[in-house]
């Protein structure tokens, strides 16, 4: 699958934890498309859903054929808890790409943040070669496709329903924002963004037969 970064805008990349001088958060656009990426989803019927990524139309070189468009969407608190219950946490999509929980038996031990990234729109650019097995930690580690970053060592999902393993899809740094960055009084900025785990990865993972999104985080 063809690797893709995210290419944020100057403002919301001074809202993350990263240093934008990095070469790849300078990394050109291949189009003028953009995508929605945060926020939440509004779902009355899960009011914890929060939007990762609406792919509208599909980028040409992601293997993604049974839907047009797919919205990637978790609830934060199943995500951090999944993995605490030796358990994934997996979504069905119908044919538009929209996600409902699959995973019905994740045990909610510990609390967590429910807040969802804070909304913008993206563009993507295609990985130049140098950062196509970009070290974790190194600059804007966000993608689509391509070779995933592991914090430990590769892993990856098999699909609960045909069993087959997943293709991986995406990566999520703990460095996007979740609420706007606040001075304290000692004059330093609190930028208050996603934590996975201590300050991981979180990376998603898609079977096309079965129209299903896999998830799993890493972490220090």
């Amino acid at each position: 699958m063809k690797s893709l970064h995210l290419i944020f805008n100057s403002d919301y990349l001074d809202k993350m934890e990263i240093d934008k001088s990095h070469p790849s958060c300078n990394i050109k656009s291949q189009n003028d498309i953009e995508y929605l990426f945060g926020g939440s989803l509004n779902d009355t019927t899960d009011p914890n859903l929060n939007r990762l990524i609406t792919l509208s139309p599909i980028p040409e070189g992601v293997e993604i054929s049974s839907v047009s468009k797919i919205t990637l969407g978790i609830d934060f608190e199943l995500l951090f808890n999944s993995l605490l219950c030796d358990n994934y946490l997996f979504y069905k999509h119908d044919i538009d790409g929209y996600p409902s929980l699959f995973t019905k038996d994740i045990v909610v031990s510990n609390e967590y943040d429910k807040k969802p990234i804070i909304l913008t729109k993206i563009k993507l650019g295609e990985t130049p070669f140098e950062w196509t097995n970009q070290e974790w930690e190194d600059g804007n580690n966000n993608k689509i496709g391509g070779n995933p970053t592991w914090v430990q060592e590769p892993e990856y999902l098999n699909c609960p329903c045909c069993k087959e393993k997943m293709k991986f899809l995406m990566q999520l740094n703990s460095d996007v924002p979740v609420n706007e960055p606040q001075e304290l009084n000692d004059g330093r900025m609190y930028k208050d963004t996603i934590m996975f785990g201590s300050g991981g990865m979180c990376y998603v993972y898609w079977c096309d037969n079965d129209r299903i999104s896999g998830y799993l985080w890493q972490s220090t």
